[in-house]
């Protein structure tokens, strides 16, 4: 099962209440520009649709609340590109944080994707690293995704890489990509991947993300996102964006405890009953167990050990010896006891790394750190992605040690299962830096703000021992009538400087005299 599922949480709950007939049969695509014209293939007949956007700078700034209201379900954002032209730079798109930290702030989930103009498989893995080291971070629920596509001009197409090389670039990039814990997916129009790649075989192992403009696609091959149009319109968004509908998978975990895993499924019209089928790392799937009725929707497997991942799919039973296509497979744990192993260590005069070593059960981590106020430990961070090995507390005081504990979850459906915390770890700042100002004159104050009392004003040149920081603050010290004070200065102002032991040589200059 690929880690970053946290959308699961708001699709379940909305597939179970539209069951239960909670909610009014109103149906999310109604606002949704061009939603209500769609003609999804038969394979997709009883799949929950969510709608959505995808994004880059071209759309300028975006009011992501508004965009919320409207009704869009998720986004996939433009993080980076690689240059059309021969030399091939990266580039970061440049609303990609705002958008990024838009969306999650108005609770819409979202992928992010990088224009990619690869043509070896050294390119592919640049590429999928690059876009992993700008979303760290960040919680990147849905598909980091590689959009191939030929630019006029560009160099994919004056290149003209074989169609086995653009597959290998195509399946690289998503290797890397899964391997930091994410799920990958390749986006191209139809005929690219019809004729451009392998697409079968790049949908065996990986989701596709199919570009077809158009109310209805011929496309035959696999694909669980579409993007069907160029031309939306969408509150909170000037001009036009691209449109799109993704199939959400169909079974999902709806509770994990100790020893037992209670799966959750869509009804299938017609179906006699459902099938359910599991496999471990050591066993190929077998069929667990066999539910009469068309109405029946879960099933909860017993006798589970811990830290063993189960996976399972399902197939509604449409006659004797005929039945559905499977559902795409979802995994999970029931219990996780294992430890993090977990280390510290200062890293400068105002900060600690705190490192571990990844956790396969993981979808993320939890640090926390002791605060000696309270006596307590507390949540310093959350960071999604079961391939994290590190953080980096920052804005501490030097020569000081900090006390931590790190647990990592998995996320299931509207909560969390979590491992116990592993064993506290102390990491020391280095000593103090020394920094020199470089503004004509600088205000000391008393706090850590432009209304802090000024305690005096020192000149430039003035080295300054710097023993922490907060926000856009150094810590500092000034003497004050014959007493140390803490102060702070404003970070603009103040360069840290290296300083070191001097070396030189020594010898006599004469019979009383040593230079």
């Amino acid at each position: 099962m690929r880690k970053n599922k946290g959308t699961k949480a708001m699709i379940v709950a909305l597939v179970v209440s539209l069951i239960a007939g909670l909610l009014p049969m109103t149906g999310a695509s109604a606002a949704i520009s061009g939603a209500s014209g769609l003609k999804h293939n038969s394979r997709f007949n009883g799949a929950v649709k969510e709608y959505g956007i995808d994004v880059s700078h071209h759309q300028g700034k975006i009011d992501w609340k508004a965009v919320k209201k409207a009704g869009i379900q998720f986004a996939i954002i433009r993080v980076a590109g690689r240059g059309w032209g021969q030399a091939g730079e990266l580039f970061r798109d440049k609303q990609a944080e705002q958008n990024m930290k838009g969306a999650s702030e108005n609770g819409i989930p979202f992928g992010v994707y990088i224009y990619s103009q690869a043509i070896t498989v050294t390119e592919a893995t640049q590429e999928a690293d690059y876009i992993l080291k700008m979303i760290e971070g960040y919680e990147v629920a849905l598909p980091v995704v590689l959009d191939y596509e030929y630019y006029p001009g560009g160099r994919l197409t004056t290149t003209k890489p074989s169609k086995q090389v653009k597959t290998n670039i195509c399946l690289t990039f998503c290797k890397r990509v899964e391997q930091a814990g994410y799920t990958p997916m390749v986006y191209a129009n139809k005929s690219f991947l019809e004729n451009s790649v392998n697409a079968a075989r790049i949908s065996q192992y990986y989701p596709i993300w199919l570009a077809h403009y158009t109310n209805q696609t011929a496309y035959a091959g696999d694909y669980e996102y579409w993007q069907y149009t160029s031309s939306g319109q969408v509150d909170g968004i000037k001009g036009n964006v691209d449109m799109n509908v993704r199939y959400v998978n169909d079974v999902w975990i709806t509770s994990a405890t100790p020893g037992k895993i209670e799966l959750t499924w869509s009804l299938f019209e017609g179906a006699l009953g459902y099938e359910i089928s599991r496999r471990t790392a050591n066993t190929d799937f077998e069929v667990l167990a066999t539910l009469e009725g068309q109405e029946t929707r879960s099933f909860t497997d017993t006798g589970l050990v811990a830290d063993t991942a189960y996976t399972y799919k399902v197939r509604a039973i449409l006659g004797q010896e005929d039945y559905k296509d499977y559902s795409k497979t979802v995994t999970g744990y029931s219990e996780i006891r294992q430890k993090p192993g977990v280390t510290a260590s200062g890293t400068a005069f105002d900060t600690v790394k705190v490192s571990w070593k990844t956790m396969e059960a993981a979808d993320g981590y939890e640090v926390w750190k002791y605060n000696a106020s309270k006596k307590a430990y507390q949540l310093i961070k959350s960071i999604a992605g079961g391939n994290v090995t590190s953080y980096t507390d920052t804005q501490l005081l030097a020569s000081t040690s900090y006390s931590y504990k790190v647990r990592a979850y998995r996320t299931v459906r509207t909560s969390k299962i979590y491992s116990p915390f592993s064993s506290a770890v102390k990491g020391k700042t280095k000593t103090a830096a020394k920094g020199k100002v470089t503004a004509s004159s600088l205000k000391v104050r008393a706090s850590a703000s432009t209304a802090g009392k000024v305690l005096k004003t020192v000149k430039k040149g003035t080295l300054l021992t710097i023993k922490g920081s907060t926000g856009n603050w150094y810590r500092t010290s000034v003497t004050i009538n014959g007493k140390q004070k803490d102060a702070y200065v404003s970070k603009s102002y103040v360069s840290l400087v290296k300083v070191g032991t001097p070396t030189g040589k020594q010898g006599a200059t004469s019979f009383d005299k040593i230079k």
